[in-house]
């Protein structure tokens, strides 16, 4: 049993289901739009545009703190973008590349809600976010 669970998990991990831009999905709300996702075993990751009440009522399970600073959370490309090569660049350069990967990969919210798992010991957790700004949600989990 604990081979097929493993060869499972090895097989997901392998084969990730991904979508950029998506209209809908099957597991969000009717009212989710601009869906994009990275989707395996042991990472998953999406973002979505939707309103501030369609997402209180989709993330109704989960208590929310309001941002009172910026919060980062890793987007569905994460694991896909690839950092730059940083060779023979002066340091300049180097923070220059680093700051578009980083913004690349990273959503920052500085007004809206905020939900963390308690920190595990291997890095595993759930967090959520939603931007009021752009009214947009994010989604980030690992076991």
């Amino acid at each position: 049993m604990i081979f097929v669970a493993l060869s499972c998990a090895t097989w997901s991990n392998n084969h990730p289901k991904i979508g950029e831009n998506e209209k809908s999905v099957d597991w969000l709300p009717k009212e989710a739009q601009n869906i994009s996702y990275y989707k395996t075993y042991s990472y998953t990751a999406f973002e979505f545009d939707i309103s501030e009440e369609g997402f209180k009522k989709w993330a109704a399970k989960w208590s929310f703190e309001k941002i009172k600073a910026p919060k980062a959370i890793s987007r569905y490309n994460s694991v896909t973008i690839k950092m730059p090569k940083l060779d023979n660049k002066d340091e300049d350069e180097l923070m220059k590349e680093f700051k578009k990967y980083q913004s690349t990969v990273t959503a920052t919210i500085v007004n809206g809600y905020y939900y963390r798992t308690p920190p595990r010991g291997n890095g595993g957790g759930t967090y959520v976010a939603y931007d009021l700004d752009k009214g947009r949600a994010y989604f980030k989990s690992s076991p």
